[in-house]
């Protein structure tokens, strides 16, 4: 579904992907998993459109879609949330996630009544149907997560982007939301999550993709994955993965 063919992307002298290649089946959930720094996010505005690589292609179902602006990526079929919380804070729940409705893949075939309908049917998958004519800015971090997974279903995505939609969550809240993420692989949806809660990385993925300073350095099987050494160095330091592979 997704492909991505050797993908640079510089800022400055700083490289933060180096030659990046993989690629994503239909109807699977993809972890993409790395330190702090090692370009997970910066990957996500590439395929996004909120970047243009500097080298490389983006294919999305046989498509170049690299260059594209990120509405043309959207209306594609690709949807994605973002590390940072970012609701409308002076609108309700439910308008935050019509305004998706709206600009998102079907939008152009959308009133304010078909877009309140779909809001209404995207709120119902994750848990969030209670709180629709409360104001965005209310909600607990637990309740904004799921908004910004609301709002990027909302577009009618094809393809979900999940951007640490756990981080900062309680245990219970990240269940709550693998349940959710879960379900919405259930009903058809192809999903590639960024995650550091590696708990909920084993719980979901089929497959685990591993950045480190830009460049993939392993990819797999979750459980198989996280053992490699190179993993191991990536996160603890070759100190500590020397110990563990003795």
């Amino acid at each position: 579904m997704l492909k991505l063919q050797k993908v640079c992307k510089n800022f400055g002298g700083l490289t933060a992907t180096a030659d990046v290649s993989f690629t994503v089946p239909q109807g699977e959930i993809t972890a993409l998993v790395g330190p702090n720094g090692s370009g997970k996010t910066t990957l996500f505005n590439l395929i996004s459109g909120v970047y243009a690589p500097d080298r490389g292609e983006i294919h999305l179902d046989g498509r170049p879609i690299h260059g594209l602006k990120p509405h043309q990526v959207c209306h594609l079929g690709i949807g994605r949330t973002y590390q940072v919380v970012q609701p409308f804070a002076g609108m309700t729940v439910l308008e935050n996630v019509m305004v998706g409705a709206l600009y998102g893949r079907a939008g152009a075939k959308r009133n304010l009544g078909t877009a309140r309908t779909q809001a209404f049917a995207v709120l119902e998958r994750v848990g969030l149907v209670a709180a629709a004519a409360q104001s965005a800015s209310s909600l607990t971090l637990s309740g904004k997560k799921r908004l910004e997974v609301a709002k990027a279903l909302a577009t009618d995505p094809r393809l979900l982007l999940l951007d640490e939609v756990m981080a900062g969550l309680s245990p219970a809240g990240v269940d709550e939301m693998v349940a959710v993420v879960r379900g919405l692989h259930e009903q058809g949806l192809t999903i590639i999550l960024v995650e550091h809660v590696l708990r909920a990385v084993m719980k979901l993925a089929q497959r685990t993709i591993v950045l480190h300073m830009g460049a993939v350095i392993a990819q797999g099987e979750p459980a198989v994955v996280m053992r490699d050494r190179r993993v191991v160095e990536s996160y603890l330091g070759e100190e500590y993965a020397s110990a563990l592979h003795r």
